[in-house]
């Protein structure tokens, strides 16, 4: 795709002039405080079927071996994304590579590739039973290009966290405005129809880039089932469990399944939970017009 090549040639001239107390805190660097350049969002071959495009929220890179691992391929980190996770002599479309192998964490994972597959089913009717082909469809990429780790534990670029460390306004608003920027780009290259984003700031951002016809879909992070069952929306009696009912004996039941058995990592043990937020989408795309 030319397009995506001026983009990551535009990305790896940019450098970025963050504040000491981002700077402290940025884990995507080099020993000597050389910051790893932006990347470009991993698009599938076939992307430009439905031009779906996917932003999580930001990568966690601890000040550890991950990190050396990244460092040791520096020249390959604008692209970072087409390469396997595991290694970065096989790159994408040249190799073929698993969803387990894109380095977002709820993509490989298996829960965001799932919830793609809902979605094509709820709204085009095409049933996809293999997460891998999932790859081919989709762009997905990080909100925010720059890991941040306070060295026991990353930090959400949105969080309490964050806005309690950055005392600095201008720093904390200079960081928020590169990655927009780099984003905006993005989204001028790839010119998506649908924008599934992870609640929080990115979805007002998002929205001032769009235009009509493009769809921003809001959705909850997955990880949030790690936090009081997302809020109790997956708890007893919870909104979840509630459009879940309403789904019972549609065959959206049997590709969940069939996805629920290719969840791993961190979501392997809460598959009862990733049941009720495909569901929960499901039920919301299938009853809206999203698609008209």
């Amino acid at each position: 795709m030319q397009t995506l090549k001026q983009l990551k040639n535009e990305f790896q001239k940019i450098t970025p002039k963050f504040g000491n107390e981002i700077l402290k805190l940025i884990s995507s660097k080099t020993d000597d405080g050389k910051i790893f350049p932006p990347y470009v969002p991993f698009v599938g071959k076939k992307y430009d079927n439905y031009k779906i495009m996917v932003y999580a929220t930001a990568q966690n890179i601890g000040f550890n071996g991950f990190r050396d691992f990244y460092t040791n391929n520096f020249d390959k980190l604008t692209e970072r994304l087409f390469y396997s996770a595991n290694d970065f002599n096989i790159k994408y479309p040249n190799n073929k590579i698993s969803y387990k192998e894109i380095a977002i964490n709820p993509y490989k994972t298996g829960v965001i590739p799932s919830l793609i597959g809902v979605f094509l089913y709820a709204n085009f009717g095409i049933k996809i039973s293999k997460l891998d082909e999932i790859n081919d469809l989709i762009g997905i990429t990080n909100y925010y290009k720059f890991s941040l780790n306070s060295g026991n534990s990353d930090i959400n670029p949105e969080g309490k966290v964050f806005k309690q460390l950055i005392r600095d306004n201008s720093q904390k608003n200079y960081y928020w405005k590169f990655n927009d920027n780099l984003v905006k780009k993005e989204i001028e290259t790839l010119k998506p129809k649908f924008i599934i984003a992870f609640s929080g700031r990115k979805i007002y951002q998002l929205q001032k880039n769009i235009d009509n016809n493009t769809h921003i879909i809001e959705v909850n992070d997955p990880a949030c089932i790690f936090r009081y069952s997302c809020a109790g929306k997956a708890s007893k009696n919870g909104i979840w469990i509630q459009k879940a009912e309403k789904c019972k004996g549609s065959e959206i039941n049997d590709l969940i399944d069939n996805y629920l058995n290719s969840i791993v990592g961190n979501f392997k043990g809460h598959k009862k939970y990733i049941r009720l937020y495909l569901l929960n989408y499901y039920y919301d795309w299938k009853n809206s017009n999203i698609n008209n």
